[in-house]
């Protein structure tokens, strides 16, 4: 459990995992060599210990660690629900759920002027449709949608300006798998 965890995450910080060595660079590759391996025994050690595979962000051919990545959000898919995501425009008519379809709703704000009530699940981003309060919890409001009884998420874009375009992004990415 979470206890066999924190007790493993303990031992990897002492044995050094976090410490910066500096080495001349005819070793360099040797000892990246090193620490790959090391990671991966990590890895598989987290895995065992938690019961489920750990997710590998930017993991490459041979489970070598892609250094091009530095931040989730640079994934070609850093979060996609398993649950279908169709878009809508922003401030745009809410789609309707086929009659055997069990809809979750994703809103940048609380749309008033909107029938909410046939969808399973409804998640809003921003009380007062702030993007950064949006961008904030988007990620969070799509794992509990994916996690609901919701056959479809319908999620509505922000508008194409500033921040808006970050979060269409990442609603994209999500809609493509």
């Amino acid at each position: 459990g979470g206890e066999e965890v924190e007790g493993f995450l303990d031992h990897f910080a002492e044995v050094g995992l976090g410490q910066i060595h500096v080495v001349p660079a005819h070793e360099a590759e040797e000892v990246v060599q090193h620490a790959h391996e090391a990671l991966r025994f990590a890895l598989e050690r987290l895995d065992a210990v938690a019961g489920m595979a750990i997710a590998r962000p930017g993991e490459g051919k041979g489970g070598e660690v892609a250094a091009t990545v530095v931040a989730p959000g640079m994934l070609r898919r850093p979060y996609s629900p398993g649950t279908p995501v169709r878009l809508f425009e922003a401030g745009g008519k809410l789609p309707t759920a086929a009659a055997d379809e069990l809809a979750g709703l994703l809103l940048l704000a609380p749309r008033p002027d909107c029938e909410t009530a046939s969808f399973a699940v409804v998640e809003t981003l921003s009380a007062n449709g702030d993007l950064d309060e949006a961008a904030r919890n988007l990620f969070a409001a799509l794992r509990r949608l994916d996690a609901s009884a919701a056959t479809a998420i319908a999620a509505e874009l922000a508008p194409e300006q500033g921040l808006g375009r970050a979060i269409n992004d990442r609603l994209r990415r999500a809609a493509a798998w």
